[in-house]
This record gives structure tokens, C-alpha cells and sequence, in this order.
């Protein structure tokens, strides 16, 4: 790997602390500590990181039109890494942790005050990570080496890099997003039936700074802004029925205007007015069409079991951890994940990445070749057969990271038109003896467990689900219908997708933190999926009817 040195601009850090007088701080107190800090009985540190983010965070919430939440802040955060041990055994937990390790810095331009915050939370860090070393080598004494443990840590060759500022004013944007909030809010505000609804905006503008033992260092920057409303409204029979939308761009400039905004809300009406005349249905099994933003969820799900950290995690599904080499989807499928792309046919990918958090420059790769699985998204916390990271170990301030994915592509061959997947749709239904297929459109939400015996429990709550007559292809909307199963098995039932890719950007929330994520997928048709019953309970139906405008 070519080292890349670039000067670093003076870019104004979270209450005037000076890149500068950053860097000295951490640079001494992690020499400092490599050196020094060990305690009587206790192994010393063989490498040592420390990652800080400068983040500034901007939140509005809006309904019916108006603001009802508007606040900025700005925070410094040092999130370490301390290692005791050696990189073939150390304290890296077994399986990945939500522990908070950040620590906030104080809001000085003063190098020993910043050294001061670093040396108390390296002291903390050093003592955890004593105590789990020890503890995990009785664990190893007590098991032995599983077939799946390797070393605990890659050996990587230390970055020196800087990024560009980034250029967007983050303060001028304020107006801006609240404009959008606004108009996303007020779109929905005449409609009568409305029960509730709420629009939000957040904003975050992020620069990284990673120093560590061997040399590196790193600074990133990193923005996205999102825009999402919620509605809901009842049905006569008491049943719940909801309506979401969400947009993401890595700049305000960048979202939908307000107009596009507006008829964006006023679609969710449409769709929340049709849900309340839909009929309720039963669970049913069935051939279905997923549109490519209900395909986006699965295969971001999908993802998730790929992480280097599930396939050592004895608690966890290890949903892929025999089968590299093997095939585990259609052979006409292809996953890749390519953080290098910042765009898809004019659209913003707010997944890309050029370093990740443990300062490792972010690969492409391909994760499934015509259904063969080859590669698993990986931080510098290895997997048998693989000996160094491929830029994937991605956190939120304040987190451990793992291997995360950041824009991914679902291809596949012999692509057909989305009306064409309709027919097949059809013709597969009769085929299978049923009397309907299924249509699913929009997803509202989807959850994913991650323990041991819960690796079934993927579940997605579409907006709209629509029977398709196995004889005439009339199309019903129903409600009341959640999709399960496992991403793998879902995937695994492919027949063919459109040639009809489209962006879906989106905040994944991980054991690692909420991390945008962009996943470029089309239309789906695959040979069965499983709908339940939807969460929801029946409610006892509004009294009065909603106000008119003459009362």
C-alpha cells in the first residue's frame, strides 16, 4: 500500500480546538502510553489507537407545517483503542459490543488540557482491556481454539493521509433544511383522516482524525443530511394503517426541492387514504415481486450477516461461516460492495468511504460472484482465510468497529423489464397453484435479530402490499401484512429481477452505530415469500369524524 501524505487545512474544530494542538496531544499521550503505561501483574499494550471525530449535528422536527424541534451542536470526541496481548491474541471481544468507549474533549486550544481528557480515558481503557485480555485467555484455556478463531488483530501498513474540507458551509444550510422539514410536513396537513404525522431533518457534517502506535495517521471527512416524514391514519375497523418516506444526500443542495417534497407528502396521503379502504387479509404464502427499495432492505440485511465479526461471534447466527467458496445464492446473482463510488447513474451514494475508522483505505469487493460466496466485509479483526482488513471496519463515534458495508449492488444477468417481471409473476403463481402472487411496495420499516436462535427473526413492514389475480393480473391492495424469514433464504429463492436498479440511501442502525449506507438493487421476483399478520393491534375506533372546515 502506497503512503499518501497531504497537508491537512486548517478546518475550525468543535469549540476552537486547533488541528494542530490536536495532533500534539494525541500524538504524545499515545506515545506516552505505548511506552508507559502498565500496570504490576498486567500485560502492556501492544498497539494503541485513538480515532477522533469532530462532529457537527443539526435536528429539526416539524408538523402540519411548522417547526416544533430546531438545535445544533457540535462535539469532539476520542474514541480509543487499546490493545493488551499480542495481534494473535488479545482483549478484542468475541463478539462485536455496543459498549461506549468515547470520551468528549474539552473545548480548549491547549494541548496539555486535550492530553489531560486522553490520559485518564487511556488509563480507563488500558485497565478494561487488561481485565478482558485475562479473562479471554481463560476462555481460550477453558474451550481451546475453535475451528473459526484466528488471530485477533491484521497487521496493516500505517496511512498517512489527509482530505480535502469539505466546502459546504454547514451553518448556511440551516434555512434550508428547515425549508424542507416544513414543506414534507405541510404537504400532509390536509388531509382529514390524518391521525398523526411528524417531519424530521438531521444533518451531519464529520471529520476523523485516526493516530495510532505504528504511525498512522488519517483525517476523513464525511456529511449526509436526511429527510423523512411519518403518517398515519385509522381504518374502520380500528386497525392502524401507516405511510413513511425517506430522503438522504450527502448536502442540502442535494435533497428533493420543496415542491418535490410536497408531492412527496401528498403521495403518502394517497397511499394512507387507500390503505383505509383495503380490506384485511390472513397470512399468506405466495410467488412475489419486491420493488427496489423493499429489495434494498433485504440485501442490506443480507449484509449484515456478512460482517467479518459474525462468523467468530459464538452468540451470533454464523450465518456464512462454512460456506466461502460455496454457493449460497442463485448463480446469476452478484453482491459487490464498492465504497470508492460517491454516485450511481446521477444519484449521491452517501455509503462512500475513502479510509475507514481504523484508518485502513476502503476496497472494493465482491462479496457473492454468480452466487459463490468469495469475500466478507472486514475490519482489521480477521476471519480464517483472509489476514488483512478491506477497509470495512466502519463505527459511530464512540464505538467499536466492525466490518459494516457502505454502498452495495446487488447484479445480476439476463435482466428483464419490470412489466415482463410482472407477467413472470403471474405465470409463476399458476404455476405453483396459486390463486394470487404478491406485489410489495415501499417499505415503512424492517428489524433483524442477532443472537443465537433469533437469526430467523427478520421481519419488514411494507407500506403497500397488492395480491396480483393469478389469472387476470388484477392487482388488490390489502393491509395488515408484514414479509419474513431470513434475508439468505428470501435471496435464495430468486428467479430473475428487472433491469430497473435504483438508489436506496439510508441510516442502518448496528451494533456499531446508526451508519448511512447506500444499496443500489432492482426489482425482485422471487419464487415465494412468507407474509404474517402485522405487529399492529386493533384500537377502538375514533368517535366523532374529523373536523370540517366550516364547523
Amino acid at each position: 500500500m502506497i503512503a499518501i501524505k497531504l497537508l491537512l487545512p486548517a478546518l475550525a474544530l468543535a469549540a476552537g480546538v486547533s488541528p494542530e494542538t490536536l495532533g500534539r496531544a494525541v500524538t504524545a499521550e499515545i506515545a506516552r502510553s505505548t511506552t508507559a503505561l502498565k500496570q504490576e501483574g498486567y500485560p502492556a499494550p501492544y498497539y494503541l489507537s485513538v480515532r477522533v471525530t469532530d462532529n457537527h449535528h443539526h435536528e429539526a422536527r416539524c408538523t402540519l407545517g411548522g417547526v416544533r424541534y430546531d438545535d445544533s451542536h457540535q462535539n469532539l470526541i476520542a474514541t480509543p483503542d487499546v490493545r493488551v496481548g499480542s495481534n494473535v491474541l488479545d482483549n478484542h471481544p468475541v463478539a462485536p459490543t455496543e459498549r461506549y468507549v468515547g470520551r468528549e474533549l474539552p473545548d480548549l486550544d491547549d494541548t496539555r488540557k486535550v492530553r489531560h481528557a486522553l490520559w485518564l480515558k487511556l488509563d480507563e481503557e488500558y485497565k478494561q482491556a487488561a481485565a478482558d485480555f485475562l479473562r479471554k485467555q481463560a476462555l481460550r484455556v477453558r474451550r481451546g481454539k475453535t475451528d473459526y478463531d484466528t488471530d485477533d488483530m491484521t497487521k496493516e501498513t500505517a496511512l498517512d493521509r489527509a482530505a480535502e474540507p469539505q466546502e459546504e458551509d454547514f451553518s448556511l444550510a440551516h434555512d434550508d433544511a428547515i425549508a424542507r422539514c416544513r414543506a414534507l410536513s405541510g404537504g400532509l396537513a390536509d388531509y382529514p383522516q390524518l391521525l398523526g404525522s411528524y417531519a424530521e431533518v438531521q444533518r451531519d457534517l464529520e471529520r476523523n482524525w485516526v493516530y495510532d502506535s505504528n504511525g498512522a495517521r488519517v483525517r476523513t471527512t464525511g456529511r449526509w443530511v436526511r429527510v423523512e416524514a411519518g403518517a398515519q391514519a385509522m381504518t374502520d375497523d380500528g386497525m392502524r394503517v401507516q405511510a413513511f418516506k425517506a430522503f438522504m444526500a450527502p448536502t442540502v443542495a442535494g435533497l428533493p426541492d420543496e415542491g418535490a417534497l410536497e408531492a412527496a407528502a401528498r403521495e403518502m396521503t394517497s397511499d394512507l387514504a387507500a390503505l383505509r379502504a383495503a380490506p384485511s387479509t390472513s397470512p399468506f404464502n405466495a410467488p412475489a415481486l419486491l420493488d427496489p427499495s423493499v429489495g434494498a432492505a433485504v440485501v442490506t440485511a443480507l449484509a449484515g450477516r456478512l460482517a467479518g465479526e459474525e462468523q467468530r461471534n459464538p452468540d451470533g447466527a454464523q450465518t456464512f461461516r462454512d460456506k466461502l467458496g460455496k454457493p449460497v445464492l442463485p448463480d446469476f446473482v452478484n453482491l459487490d460492495d464498492d465504497p470508492e463510488l460517491t454516485e450511481f447513474r446521477g444519484q449521491p451514494l452517501i455509503g462512500h468511504i475513502d479510509v475507514d475508522e481504523q484508518g485502513v483505505e476502503a476496497k472494493k469487493i465482491a462479496l457473492v460472484e454468480k452466487g459463490v460466496l468469495k469475500n466478507y466485509l472486514l475490519s482489521r479483526y480477521p476471519v480464517i482465510g483472509f489476514s488483512a482488513s478491506n477497509g470495512h471496519g466502519r463505527a459511530a463515534a464512540g464505538q467499536v468497529p466492525m466490518g459494516r458495508p457502505t454502498n452495495l449492488f446487488l447484479r445480476a444477468d439476463n435482466a428483464v423489464a419490470p412489466a415482463k417481471l410482472l407477467e413472470l409473476l403471474r405465470q409463476e403463481a399458476v404455476k405453483r397453484g396459486k390463486p394470487y402472487g404478491i406485489y410489495i411496495k415501499k417499505t415503512r420499516a424492517w428489524s433483524q435479530q442477532d443472537k443465537t436462535g433469533q437469526q430467523q427473526a427478520f421481519r419488514l413492514a411494507p407500506t403497500l402490499v397488492y395480491f396480483v389475480d393469478a389469472k387476470t393480473g388484477a392487482q388488490t391492495l390489502v393491509r395488515d401484512l408484514d414479509m419474513v424469514g431470513t434475508p439468505l433464504d428470501v435471496l435464495g429463492r430468486l428467479l430473475a429481477v428487472g433491469d430497473d436498479p435504483a438508489v436506496t440511501n439510508a441510516l442502518v442502525d448496528q451494533p456499531s452505530g446508526s451508519l448511512p449506507v447506500s444499496t443500489i438493487c432492482p426489482t425482485l421476483l422471487l419464487g415465494e415469500v412468507e407474509l404474517q399478520r402485522a405487529e399492529t393491534k386493533p384500537e377502538r375506533p375514533l368517535v366523532l369524524p374529523p373536523p370540517r372546515e366550516n364547523d
